[in-house]
């Protein structure tokens, strides 16, 4: 697994462990080592990943403390995309609030300070996740290094214990302590976050969407990169498999993932940016 140990994964492993609720630095570094170990998401196509974005299930915003705001639009959820794809899409969203790719950067504020959660509970019934897929979501959210600060929940459902229930199979029992209902959503622009920060679904103005969040940090042009890589590796491999004089040197290997692909390279340190909005 050494190849896999790279100094970006390690600092972010550093800040996650920021959190009283997670393990140190080395114990949050070898929970996700063995994580990516047990994992295999390697078949999952850009062309999926971004047919998941452009259903707007997920958005992008910022606290008055400028910490990244992970927005989840429940009424857009859709199990058909499946475990796999849903699984990457959403580790590589939650690696976009902490590093941006275009510029090989993390964000210092977001590692220093966490990422918050807001959920829209519009449309949500008691089968819109079912536990199967649950445990994907939960093991990948355990796993993967970041500190998790407060999880707002707006336009709860009528039956309040349902929400404590479907809450539970998705977090561990220290998240359910981060939990804020909001009462509507002036609540929250009242006392958590200014609404040129907060996308239009949750009541701001922001006009930020997922699938452009995900392009301005460079995540489809470098998983796009990726995907020819392992294209090359596979028709290099059939020419080397038909020719064994082939050179083992000229042999392409197979990149590593982090947080699921190879990375750039160490990455800097920046503040966060303002939303851009789309024009």
């Amino acid at each position: 697994m050494n190849q896999d140990t790279y100094l970006g994964e390690m600092l972010l492993c550093y800040y996650s462990s920021y959190s009283p609720n997670n393990p140190n630095s080395i114990g949050c570094w070898k929970r996700w080592i063995q994580y990516k170990h047990d994992i295999n998401l390697n078949q999952v196509k850009l062309q999926q990943l971004k047919k998941f974005y452009e259903s707007n299930i997920f958005n992008i915003g910022y606290d008055l403390k400028k910490r990244p705001v992970w927005f989840i639009q429940v009424k857009n959820w859709n199990e058909s995309y499946g475990p796999q794809v849903i699984t990457k899409a959403m580790l590589l969203w939650l690696t976009s609030l902490l590093w941006d790719l275009s510029n090989n950067t993390l964000d210092f504020n977001a590692l220093k300070q966490g990422i918050c959660v807001y959920v829209d509970m519009t449309g949500w019934s008691i089968n819109m996740v079912s536990w199967g897929l649950a445990k994907f979501f939960k093991a990948a959210l355990i796993a993967y290094p970041f500190q998790l600060i407060d999880i707002y929940i707006c336009n709860t459902p009528m039956i309040i214990y349902l929400l404590r229930q479907i809450a539970s199979k998705l977090f561990v029992p220290h998240a359910m302590e981060k939990f804020i209902t909001l009462n509507s959503q002036e609540v929250y622009f009242d006392k958590y976050a200014s609404k040129s920060d907060t996308p239009i679904f949750a009541g701001g103005i922001s006009k930020m969407t997922a699938i452009q969040w995900m392009q301005n940090r460079g995540y489809f042009d470098y998983l796009l990169d990726n995907q020819n890589l392992n294209s090359s590796i596979v028709s290099s491999s059939s020419s080397s498999s038909s020719s064994p004089s082939s050179s083992l040197s000229n042999t392409p290997k197979q990149p590593p993932q982090i947080p699921l692909e190879k990375p750039p390279s160490l990455p800097l340190i920046s503040q966060p940016q303002p939303l851009q909005e789309e024009q």
